[in-house]
């Protein structure tokens, strides 16, 4: 997609330097980790509920803090115990979303504090092992898109269904390439893998995936067209970052290529 800019990094941070400041001159920053609480110090994905809880995604397990206390979140019979967590997503007060290395994804009902596993996907070639959530993104308030290594999921909490709607391109798959991050910009899907960003309409679940050029005249390498995170922001721009260089264009301009 030609529409794209490349953004030097360093020219970025350092035109942010120049006109924001911090709010505080001497900022009090508060540690947490495993001398007064936490289960592990490798802390993977963090989020706030609306009552104010602090979850914490940490390689020994999930972890609620309420900015005093922690408290870790066994589950049944103390089956995430020392569980590496990998990504985290709330849906509103309802429900905490986790997924666990290896072993699949989650939620914690808000209310009554019961942990339950939907239907593990394993991978194709590999035994014993379950797909966890990569990423974890919000298409409607009741249906959630969840990136495995290789296909995207849609989930309906309504219906507790799972529906495949998009499959890693075999080529990508046979060559051990993985799918990293999933959007939806309104009824778009955009996959970053980690060998190009692909799109796709959510609706039609047969429908391949097709490559986006994202990278204009910018010379292609393995370190740019190796994809890492996604996001729309509050301007509508589409942001895409890579091993190598971060790519935007506009929302209007992205759909209508």
């Amino acid at each position: 997609m030609k529409c794209f800019t490349y953004l030097i990094l360093l020219a970025f941070f350092v035109c942010l330097g120049a006109v924001a400041s911090p709010r505080l001159s001497n900022p009090v920053f508060q540690s947490l980790s495993t001398k007064n609480g936490l289960p592990q110090d490798v802390v993977n994905d963090i989020v706030i509920s609306e009552d104010g809880f602090v979850w914490i995604a940490t390689e020994g397990g999930l972890v609620r803090w309420d900015g005093v206390r922690t408290k870790l979140v066994t589950g049944p019979d103390n089956s995430l115990a020392d569980a590496s967590v990998h990504r985290l997503a709330l849906q509103g007060s309802e429900a905490l979303w986790f997924s666990i290395y290896g072993r699949g994804n989650f939620y914690l009902d808000l209310a009554t504090q019961n942990v339950v596993q939907i239907a593990p996907t394993k991978y194709h070639a590999i035994e014993g092992v379950v797909q966890h959530a990569e990423t974890f993104h919000w298409y409607t308030p009741s249906k959630l898109v969840i990136a495995l290594s290789e296909e995207v999921q849609l989930f309906d909490t309504e219906k507790n269904e799972i529906t495949r709607i998009a499959e890693l391109p075999a080529p990508l798959l046979e060559n051990q390439h993985s799918i990293r991050s999933a959007i939806t910009i309104d009824d778009v899907l955009i996959v970053a893998t980690t060998k190009g960003v692909y799109v796709k309409t959510i609706f039609d679940a047969e429908q391949p995936l097709v490559s986006l050029d994202y990278l204009g005249d910018t010379e292609q390498n393995i370190d740019n067209i190796n994809a890492k995170f996604l996001m729309l922001d509050e301007q509508n721009r589409v942001w895409i970052t890579t091993v190598l260089g971060v790519f935007v264009a506009d929302k209007k301009t992205y759909l209508r290529a």
